[in-house]
């Protein structure tokens, strides 16, 4: 997989607002650079915001020539992506809203993010949940089961990613188990994690060992690729997420995107890995350089991209 977020666009108007989401025949970058594309943020406590907001309602934009209204543009805009083989994904959550801590039901929740992505032309829902203290509380694993098998009763058949970050999959840190609980209990109504392997501090996962292989540094050593894998989650469901460049980061995790690629080809090699990479955030990459970078490597090892 080729994942991009798409949080912001340079342009609110027309056109415009078509080269910002990537979509092939307006955008710079090549139509198969990537093949997941995430609109952030929709939220549990009210509308969604940013893109997410500009998709629910983009008859209200300017753009021309693809329907009469929100529904039948959004129509056109999804199959214009899949005809290039990209899926289109709505993005729940990011650091904006804390969906357990703020007390939202699990399954309300759950049930209607997977009727905004009926109602709305996508692909699917990615959960980007990141209520820290939730899980440390140790409440947060069963939110997100009954979140997820919530979903999964109103959209059986839609991409139903989650985006943890690479510490929730700590073995030690978290009392109820953290994402490996998740995995254990609904993984088979996930499809993948976009792990954001960046913003955490001491464990900054910034070589190939430390990112692949065994985290030793900070307080959540054991949350490589592999040592995730190694305790039971499925290691083609692990999809390395990245910053693509220095501003997209707030501390540490940033990796030059030559590296990503040839580490990815690394793990490709050592033990078989080829989920993907994705970063945060397109805006950044508008040629679609960075991700060809990123995954190129690992493309060239698969029969023609068929195993990512």
């Amino acid at each position: 997989m080729r994942v991009g977020y798409v949080n912001k666009v340079t342009s609110w108007w027309g056109d415009g607002i078509l080269k910002g989401l990537g979509v092939p025949g307006y955008a710079d970058s090549l139509a198969s650079d990537y093949n997941i594309i995430m609109l952030a943020f929709w939220f549990c406590g009210g509308a969604p915001m940013d893109v997410a907001l500009l998709w629910q309602n983009i008859g209200d934009y300017g753009v021309g020539g693809l329907g009469a209204n929100s529904k039948e543009i959004q129509a056109a805009i999804r199959k214009k992506f899949n005809d290039n083989g990209i899926k289109v994904i709505i993005s729940a959550f990011g650091a904006t809203e804390f969906p357990t801590t703020a007390g939202y039901d699990a399954a309300t929740c759950g049930k209607n993010l997977a009727q905004f992505v009926i109602d709305n032309n996508l692909d699917g829902a990615d959960a980007d949940w990141e209520d820290n203290g939730a899980l440390e509380q140790g409440v947060g694993e069963q939110w997100l089961i009954d979140f997820t098998r919530a979903y999964r009763a109103v959209s059986p058949d839609t991409i139903l990613a989650h985006a943890p970050q690479g510490p929730y999959f700590s073995a030690s840190f978290y009392k109820n188990g953290g994402y490996g609980k998740v995995e254990q209990t609904v993984g088979a109504d996930i499809d993948f994690y976009f792990i954001q392997f960046y913003n955490q501090g001491d464990t900054s996962y910034d070589t190939y060992d430390e990112l692949f292989v065994k985290a030793t540094k900070g307080v959540f050593a054991g949350t490589a690729v592999k040592e995730i894998a190694d305790r039971g989650t499925p290691l083609q469901k692990l999809v390395v997420g990245k910053p693509l460049v220095k501003s997209d980061a707030t501390n540490t995790g940033y990796i030059a995107q030559t590296d990503l690629g040839a580490w990815a080809a690394q793990a490709y090699d050592a033990f078989g890995w080829h989920a993907g990479v994705g970063h945060w955030q397109y805006s950044s990459d508008p040629t679609g350089k960075a991700i060809r970078d990123a995954s190129g490597p690992l493309l060239s090892k698969c029969s023609g991209g068929k195993c990512a």
